[in-house]
């Protein structure tokens, strides 16, 4: 009898270890997947994002392309010789949805885009196309892959260039990532290594309830 009075002590001390173990690692999990947000909980949020300021950045890496927005369409055109002195050229032109002033958290928004196949005179695979992406604040279009999530992408090469209008959607996001209360959509129009860039900024705004 004293034996099993024994066994059952310690049964119960281990039973006891494990749970209080469980908890704390439960509590632990929680604390460090709450870490990355800032701001926000899961309670229902009282705000939305405004548009705050847009800008745009010409990254001609291969520095062929010029880059026109004349007529209210983003225009481009590539041209150059090859090592055999044989020119290639290919133009294209860009429009897109400009995407709204206001967002509401978790509230679908569409953005179409569209390109317009002009002239693809080269034997060589060139790529070009438009890509809309939303992230967080400073993302840079060569990261897109990795820090942005995808809305819209129209992608194009020798094969297959003709014009195309596409829609693309997404959700407001209903957090920010660390510290920042700002994110933004990027809309990517490229020839090649050649980039016209536009950037949305957009701020969380606190508001009371009604």
């Amino acid at each position: 009898m004293k034996r099993l009075t024994q066994i059952l002590s310690v049964a119960a001390f281990f039973s006891c270890f494990l749970l209080i173990s469980g908890t704390a690692a439960s509590q632990d999990m929680n604390d460090s997947r709450e870490l990355g947000y800032a701001g926000f909980s899961n309670e229902p949020m009282s705000g939305y994002w405004k548009l705050n300021n847009s800008n745009t950045e010409i990254a001609n890496l291969d520095k062929h392309t010029q880059w026109s927005t004349e007529t209210g369409t983003l225009s481009a055109v590539t041209s150059w010789d090859d090592s055999h002195n044989i020119e290639h050229t290919i133009s294209a032109s860009f429009r897109w949805d400009n995407p709204p002033d206001k967002m509401t958290p978790g509230s679908d928004v569409k953005i179409q885009g569209t390109f317009v196949n002009n002239e693809y005179s080269s034997i060589g695979r060139t790529l070009y196309g438009l890509l809309v992406s939303i992230g967080n604040s400073g993302t840079k279009f060569f990261n897109v892959k990795t820090d942005a999530s995808q809305v819209l992408m129209i992608k194009k090469d020798y094969r297959q260039h003709s014009s195309e209008v596409k829609d693309g959607w997404f959700s407001a996001p209903k957090h920010y990532a660390g510290e920042s209360t700002w994110i933004q959509i990027m809309v990517d129009c490229y020839i090649g290594q050649d980039h016209y860039v536009t950037t949305y900024q957009y701020l969380w705004v606190e508001s009371t309830p009604l």
